[in-house]
């Protein structure tokens, strides 16, 4: 996992400075005749305050990247993508998956793979044994792998926007509270969540993929 987690890092860091973006324009919307004032009058300090707001963030992403990866833990990410509290990991339902997916038939799957549809098999009964007896043996498989890093990327990149979100709204409050200094525009709020919203349903979908994906890749 931990190489998959390396191999999505350049795409993680853009998207999540993708997430910055509704921000900056607000901010240059907002405050775009004080940005002109002042670089009429001061360019040099205007291009030193523009680059510590613009490239301060992005030189800073790296380090934000691996804190959204180590102190978020797997836990808190799984029940934000699936918005599940109790057995978030989509194994655990990987009964309902089964109908769902078109390139899977109950009457033609591998005889190990049957248990999963046994009712009186819990969703950490049925997650434990998805990974022991079909993923674990699959895992290696290019349609597998590859699935399995998009989950990861959708999934970091949902939690960190998710964090991102939260920080710029909070920043927003106490600027408007404290100076009366609007930063977020309530567009770029809707925008934002947006995005939010497309990286968990991809998220989302990436996971449940590559559940049923493990199972029609199985003996091949």
């Amino acid at each position: 996992m931990s190489d998959l987690k390396k191999q999505n890092e350049k795409s993680l860091s853009t998207l999540l400075l993708i997430s910055l973006i509704p921000a900056y324009l607000s901010i240059l919307t907002y405050h775009w005749d004080y940005i002109v004032s002042l670089a009429q009058s001061q360019p040099f300090v205007a291009l030193g305050q523009l680059a510590a707001v613009g490239l301060g963030p992005i030189v800073c992403l790296k380090f934000f990247l691996h804190s959204i990866v180590n102190i978020l833990n797997n836990s808190f990410k799984e029940r934000l993508v699936h918005l599940r509290w109790h057995d978030p990991l989509p194994a655990g339902y990987t009964d309902k998956l089964i109908h769902k997916d078109p390139r899977l038939h109950v009457d033609h799957l591998p005889e190990i793979v049957k248990p999963l549809l046994a009712s009186d098999m819990s969703p950490k009964e049925r997650n434990s044994y998805w990974y022991q007896y079909i993923y674990k043996r699959v895992r290696d498989l290019s349609a597998v792998s590859n699935t399995h890093r998009r989950y990861l990327l959708y999934r970091d990149a949902t939690a960190g926007v998710f964090v991102v979100t939260i920080f710029l709204f909070l920043s927003d409050i106490i600027c408007r509270t404290a100076w009366t200094l609007p930063l977020i525009s309530p567009l770029a709020y809707v925008v934002s969540s947006l995005y939010l919203l497309l990286l968990l349903g991809s998220a989302k979908n990436a996971g449940e993929r590559m559940v049923t994906g493990a199972i029609a890749n199985f003996n091949k």
